[in-house]
């Protein structure tokens, strides 16, 4: 197996690393509609793991501080990423919020089409967080 000498971790940023190669240089995110809404879901299901799992490795908690510590660890890294998206947009000239479909655009639609592309990345990243403590908590009661 190609992942046996990686850890659960190594493996988790890989994928979100093949996913953001694939949608930036490969291009998903023109090819496929919904590849950045998917992108973000699945990097709040790792991130949300991760930090679940970095939580029950530093104290022994209850679940629901292990739930609430892995929720914001989770959502601190999408706030982080999307300011990260944001300084690079405006200091570097990159088009990481996907501000500019358009040379012809108005301004203001420009903004608009940022902080829609904010949103959706934030909603569906938090979709992907909620999700895995979803099933890891039905996983618990439905085993103990």
């Amino acid at each position: 197996m190609i992942f046996k000498n990686f850890s659960f971790l190594e493996i988790n940023l890989i994928i979100i690393i093949i996913m953001a190669i694939l949608g930036s240089k490969f291009k998903f995110y023109e090819k496929f509609k919904h590849y950045d809404m998917l992108f973000h879901f699945v990097s709040g299901l790792i991130l949300t793991r991760i930090g679940f799992i970095f939580a029950l490795g530093i104290m022994d908690l209850k679940l629901c501080y292990l739930y609430s510590i892995a929720f914001m660890f989770a959502v601190t890294i999408q706030s982080i990423w999307e300011v990260f998206e944001f300084l690079c947009d405006e200091f570097l000239g990159t088009n990481m919020q996907r501000r500019y479909y358009s040379i012809n655009m108005p301004d203001s639609r420009i903004k608009s089409a940022a902080i829609r592309d904010t949103m959706t990345d934030t909603i569906f990243y938090i979709m992907g967080v909620l999700s895995y403590i979803i099933v890891i908590i039905t996983q618990h009661y439905m085993y103990h």
